[in-house]
C-alpha cells in the first residue's frame, strides 16, 4: 500500500513498503549478461547523482566484484564497529 504524507520539504512523498519495490527484470543471466543489463538500465534510468534519472547508482555499472569473499577478520571488524553504532 503507497501512503501519501508530506516531507520535511513540504513536498509530497509516497512512501513504498521495502518488498513492493523490487521489480525482476531478467532472470537467469550470466554474469556478464547482468553486467550488461545493468549498464543498459542505469543509462536509459539514469542516475541522481548526475541530476538526470532516478537510481541511486553511483556508478554507470557493469563493474562488479565477481566472487569477492569478505575475510573472518573484515566481517568482525564490521561486526564490532556496527555495535558500537547502536
Amino acid at each position: 500500500m503507497f501512503v501519501p504524507h508530506k516531507g520535511r520539504n513540504g513536498k509530497i512523498v509516497i512512501s513504498v513498503p521495502s518488498e513492493e519495490r523490487i521489480l525482476i527484470l531478467k532472470e537467469n543471466l550470466t554474469e556478464e549478461e547482468a553486467f550488461k543489463h545493468e549498464v543498459y538500465m542505469i543509462n536509459v534510468l539514469g542516475r541522481k547523482d548526475n541530476n538526470n534519472g532516478i537510481l541511486r547508482n553511483q556508478s554507470n555499472g557493469g563493474e562488479g566484484s565477481s566472487g569477492h569473499v569478505k575475510s573472518e577478520e573484515w566481517k568482525k571488524m564490521q561486526s564490532e564497529r556496527m555495535k558500537k553504532k547502536k
